[in-house]
């Protein structure tokens, strides 16, 4: 009888440590690899913790947050919605929620998310954050820009914040505030590729082609298969003219992203290096048919078209390449010579 009293407390203690919520081992694990940025790592683990403790809340919330930063959208919504059911805080589900819907790329359901839980987010912060999301997706950039603004007035160091801000200072052509932001992105969270890209981004439009391969090294450390990392190494090796290594780039952010514009213009170019202007022509109209207003693109599209003899769609190219850099001295003597 004893025997038997004493394996049922046994049990029932092992009942309350793993079935009960306290956590394993496992899911402390994948709290430090997520907490480290080792997103893969984490999540073996976390597979594991979830298969120990299905029915633990925080385990569920740290999957939904582990999947948000891999990108899976409809995983994230799945493991916040059971975590939801087994008594999560709503204001942390409602945040997971709303990105998991920006994932999947559903804008009325993260707005539904958003407006449900407005004022009650966990972190104030993320209700400003995910509005300015909202708005860069609804092409609102001043909006989304004083939304970003405001969440860092809350929390000046939330990297998602500082980098969505940056990105939004690079396309309205501020590098240096762009840059600084990358840098104070990286400081906040150097385990965020985000932040690394975005500095390697502001550095090569600041022609400092050196500086861009460093930042994005530092990219490829965190996520080696990354495509947007290795598109934007290819193009500063080309600046470099170290060609073998930009089609070593090329070649990797093409087998994540086969069909990317970025992809096509960049082996473009390799194709024109090589002479074989007329694939190159070929690749660079379909990066230029959806990346249109590429001054680079432009200006290889007319060195193909002037080496194949087409006159005409080498000027019209390099015309369209001055008027969007009107002061370079590169774009003029290209239109020169394609004149000629």
């Amino acid at each position: 009888m004893n025997l038997v009293r004493r394996i049922s407390l046994t049990f029932l203690a092992a009942a309350s440590l793993y079935g009960c919520g306290a956590q394993t081992d496992s899911f402390n694990k994948a709290q430090s690899y997520f907490n480290a940025g080792q997103y893969a790592s984490a999540n073996v683990e976390l597979l594991n913790a979830v298969k120990q403790n299905p029915d633990n809340k925080d385990v569920q919330i740290l999957r939904a947050k582990l999947m948000i930063e891999l990108g899976d959208g409809y995983a994230a919504e799945s493991a916040a919605l059971s975590a939801r059911n087994l008594g999560g805080d709503p204001a942390v589900i409602s945040t997971l929620l709303a990105e998991a819907a920006l994932i999947q790329g559903n804008v009325r359901k993260s707005r539904e998310q958003v407006d449900a839980a407005k004022g009650a987010f966990a972190m104030p912060a993320d209700e400003y954050r995910l509005r300015g999301e909202l708005a860069l997706i609804n092409k609102e950039q001043d909006e989304a820009r004083s939304l970003f603004q405001k969440a860092l007035e809350i929390d000046p160091k939330d990297a998602k914040t500082l980098i969505n801000l940056g990105n939004i200072y690079l396309s309205a052509g501020e590098i240096i505030p762009a840059y600084k932001t990358a840098l104070l992105a990286i400081e906040a969270a150097p385990q965020k590729i985000g932040g690394h890209i975005l500095a390697g981004r502001a550095a090569l439009q600041a022609q400092q082609y050196d500086r861009t391969i460093l930042h994005l090294e530092d990219a490829k450390k965190l996520d080696a298969n990354n495509s947007l990392a290795a598109f934007t190494r290819a193009a500063a090796f080309e600046r470099l003219g170290r060609y073998d290594e930009m089609a070593e780039n090329v070649a990797l952010g093409r087998k994540t992203a086969p069909n990317s514009p970025y992809g096509q213009y960049l082996d473009g170019i390799l194709e024109a290096q090589k002479g074989n202007y007329r694939s190159a022509v070929n690749l660079l109209e379909a990066a230029n048919a959806q990346l249109p207003g590429d001054a680079v693109i432009l200006a290889w599209l007319a060195e193909s078209h002037f080496n194949l003899g087409n006159k005409w769609q080498a000027i019209t190219a390099a015309e369209k390449a001055n008027k969007l850099v009107p002061n370079d001295d590169y774009y003029r003597k290209l239109l020169d010579k394609v004149k000629a």
